[in-house]
C-alpha cells in the first residue's frame, strides 16, 4: 500500500500558528515548515532550502518571507526565492515545494498528492450556522499509531466489530451513499455504556468521510428522554511509512447550562478516547488482506474471507482506490 494516499490532511491546529514564527513538522515522510502571512493566511512548504539543504525551521520570518539561516536566501509565500544577498540572478530552480492549504473548524489541512497535482475538491466545514455559545470548546487528543490511514477509516463500514470491541448491544444499522470523494450516511445503534441504563443508549450518528484524511460526525445520544448532541472530527495524517497521526476533536451542545455541558463533555470525550484506543492494538498487529476480486495484486497472500452482510467493506475499498496513484494499491 502506498503510505500517502491523495487527500486533505490535518497538520496543525489554527492556534499553533502565529505570524512571525515558523512551525517545524514531519508528515508524508518529509520535513515541513508552516507559518502565517501578514494577512493571516497559512503557508506550508518543504523545510529544506533548495540551495544546499539547510533546515529552514531555525530561520526567521520577515514580512511574508522565510529567510534561510545558512546563506540568507529569501522565499516568498509561494515558495519562490526572491532574493539572494550576494547574487543578482536567481536560479529558476530556487523554489520550495509548497502545498495547498485549507483552514476550517480550527484545523490547518494540506493537500498531499505524490504526483504534485492541485486539488479539485475541498473539505466542507463541520461547524457554522449555529450559535457557538451553545457548544463547549473542542477538546482534541492525538495519537501516533503504527498502521495505515485506510485501516482506520475502514472502521466505519466494518459495523460488525462494534459489538465485539465497542459495546454495541447489536450490530448497528448503517446506510451510506458515495458521492465522488465523499462517503456520507447514517449509523444507528444501541451501546451499553458503563453506568448507563439497562438495554443501552440509542445513538444516531450522521457521518461524512471526505477523502481518507478527515471524517466529520454528528451524534445524538438518546438517554432517559434526553437528547445529547455531539460533534466529532476524526483526522488521520501519515507521518511516514510506519506511523499515522490520528486525532479526535469533540464538543457537546449545552442543554441550557453551559457549566454542566463542560463537565458532561469532559466525561464524554474521555469515554470516546478510551473507546477509540481499544482499536489501536488491533490496527498495530493486523495484516492487510485484499479483496478476493483483487488477488492479482496480493503477491501470493490469501485474500480476505468475507461473509454475508459485509458488502459495505467492499464498497468502501472500491471507493478508496481513487486516492492511490499506483493501481496495485487500494486492494
Amino acid at each position: 500500500m502506498q503510505p500517502y494516499p491523495t487527500s486533505w490532511y490535518r497538520v496543525a491546529d489554527s492556534t499553533d500558528l502565529v505570524h512571525g514564527q515558523i512551525r517545524r513538522m514531519h508528515y508524508f515522510g518529509r520535513d515541513l515548515i508552516a507559518y502565517r502571512t501578514l494577512a493571516g493566511e497559512v503557508r506550508v512548504a518543504d523545510a529544506h532550502c533548495p540551495h544546499l539543504g539547510a533546515d529552514l525551521g531555525p530561520g526567521r520570518i520577515e514580512g511574508d518571507e522565510v529567510v534561510c539561516p545558512f546563506h540568507g536566501w529569501r522565499f516568498d509565500a509561494t515558495g519562490s526565492c526572491v532574493e539572494i544577498p550576494y547574487a543578482k540572478k536567481i536560479p529558476g530552480e530556487a523554489k520550495l515545494r509548497s502545498y495547498q492549504v485549507a483552514e476550517f473548524d480550527g484545523v490547518v489541512a494540506v493537500y498531499y498528492d505524490e504526483l504534485e497535482r492541485n486539488p479539485d475538491w475541498s473539505v466542507p466545514p463541520m461547524t457554522g450556522g449555529e450559535d457557538e455559545r451553545q457548544w463547549t470548546p473542542f477538546a482534541r487528543k492525538v495519537w501516533q499509531i503504527r498502521t495505515h490511514v485506510q485501516d482506520i477509516v475502514e472502521n466505519g463500514p466494518d459495523v460488525a466489530h462494534q459489538v465485539v470491541v465497542h459495546n454495541a448491544v447489536d450490530i448497528p444499522e448503517m446506510e451510506y451513499e458515495i458521492d465522488g470523494v465523499t462517503i456520507a450516511g447514517t449509523m444507528i445503534g444501541k451501546y451499553d455504556f458503563p453506568g448507563g441504563p439497562a438495554g443501552g443508549v440509542r445513538v444516531v450518528g450522521h457521518f461524512s468521510n471526505i477523502g481518507l484524511g478527515i471524517t466529520n460526525i454528528r451524534l445524538t445520544d438518546h438517554l432517559d428522554g434526553v437528547e445529547i448532541s455531539r460533534q466529532l472530527q476524526l483526522c488521520r495524517t501519515p507521518i511516514d511509512g510506519i506511523l499515522v497521526e490520528a486525532s479526535i476533536a469533540q464538543r457537546t451542545k449545552s442543554l441550557g447550562d453551559i457549566g454542566m455541558a463542560d463537565a458532561m463533555n469532559e466525561k464524554i470525550v474521555q469515554a470516546t478516547w478510551e473507546d477509540f484506543e481499544k482499536d489501536i492494538p488491533i490496527w498495530e498487529n493486523k495484516i492487510y488482506r485484499s479483496l478476493p476480486s483483487r488477488t492479482e495484486f496480493n503477491r501470493g497472500e490469501k485474500p480476505a474471507v468475507l461473509c454475508q452482510g459485509e458488502g459495505a467493506i467492499v464498497k468502501f475499498r472500491n471507493w478508496s482506490r481513487q486516492f492511490y496513484t499506483d493501481a496495485e494499491c487500494g486492494v
